[in-house]
C-alpha cells in the first residue's frame, strides 16, 4: 500500500484459472503404400503426444475400412470392423489383402488425446491408400500323368480343361500349349505350329488322341502348358505338365 497524498492504493490478489485444452496427438503416416496381391504389404504409422509437459494420455489408435476378408496383422478386431492397436503394435504393422484381391484400399486412422485435468480431448484422423498390385496365379492343369497305346493306332490324350484360381475375373486364360511332339506325330485337333508346338482351345481338348508316324514306336514325353494373366498390368503365371508316352510295338 502507499500514499501519494492524493490517492491510496491497495494490494489484490487475482486468481487466474487456466482451464486445459488438449492438443491434437501427431499422426505420422505415409498417404500411400502398396504391394503385391496375396502378400502382406507394410502399413506405416505411429503416434506421439503433442502436448509433452504430462498431463494428457493417447488413445489406442483405431483403423477402419478394413476389408471384411482383409486382416492387420496386429491390434483388435472390433464388431464393427475396426481395429484398435496401442502404439508398440504399430511397430511392423502390415496388411494382408483378401485373398486373390488386387482391389485397392483406403484405411481411415484414428487417434485421440486426452487431458487428465478435465477429460478434453482432440482427434486426428488421416487416411493411407493401399495400392494393391495384382499378381497372376498359376492356372489349374491336370492330365493323366501316362499315355499308352499300340503302334499305329490312335492314342488318347487325357486333358482336362484348365482353370483360373483366380475367380474376381481379373485373369484372362491363354488356349493350351503342347511341347517336344516328335515330327512323325499328329493330334487329332488343334493348330500346329511352325516351331512344332501345337495349339489348343480348351474345347479342343475333349476326346483328344495323337497318332505316331507309321511303324514307329519310340516313346516320348511330351509338355502341356497354359497361362493365367492378369489384365490390369499383364503379369503372367504358366502352370506346365509333362505326359510320359508308351508306344507299343504291334
Amino acid at each position: 500500500k502507499t500514499n501519494d497524498s492524493y490517492y491510496d492504493s491497495n494490494i489484490s490478489t487475482v486468481s487466474i484459472t487456466i482451464i486445459a485444452i488438449a492438443d491434437a496427438p501427431v499422426l505420422n503416416l505415409s498417404p500411400t503404400t502398396k504391394g503385391n496381391e496375396d502378400t502382406e504389404i507394410p502399413i506405416p504409422v505411429n503416434t506421439v503426444l503433442s502436448d509433452t509437459d504430462g498431463s494428457e494420455v493417447s488413445s489406442p489408435v483405431i483403423i477402419w475400412d478394413v476389408p471384411e476378408q482383409a486382416a492387420l496383422s496386429q491390434g483388435i478386431k472390433n464388431p464393427d470392423g475396426s481395429y484398435t492397436l496401442t502404439t508398440d503394435q504399430l511397430s511392423g504393422l502390415s496388411l494382408l489383402p483378401a485373398l486373390h484381391s488386387s482391389d485397392d484400399i483406403t484405411l481411415t486412422v484414428q487417434v485421440t488425446a486426452t487431458e487428465t485435468a478435465n477429460s478434453d480431448s482432440a482427434t486426428i484422423t488421416k487416411l493411407i491408400h493401399v495400392d494393391i498390385i495384382p499378381v497372376a496365379d498359376k492356372p489349374e492343369l491336370v492330365v493323366t500323368l501316362n499315355a499308352a497305346g499300340n503302334e499305329d493306332t490312335a492314342i488318347p490324350l487325357i486333358i482336362s480343361p484348365p482353370s483360373l484360381v483366380d475367380q474376381d475375373q481379373s485373369e484372362i486364360l491363354s488356349d493350351i500349349t503342347l511341347f517336344n511332339i516328335p515330327d512323325h506325330v499328329v493330334l487329332s485337333t488343334g493348330t500346329q505350329n511352325a516351331d512344332g508346338t501345337w495349339t489348343l482351345t480348351s474345347t479342343q481338348l475333349t476326346s483328344l488322341s495323337l497318332t505316331p508316324g507309321k511303324h514307329i514306336a519310340d516313346d516320348f514325353t511330351l509338355t502341356v502348358s497354359v497361362t493365367a494373366t492378369e489384365t490390369e498390368n499383364s503379369d503372367s503365371a504358366t502352370t506346365t505338365q509333362t505326359i510320359s508316352v508308351d508306344i507299343i510295338p504291334v
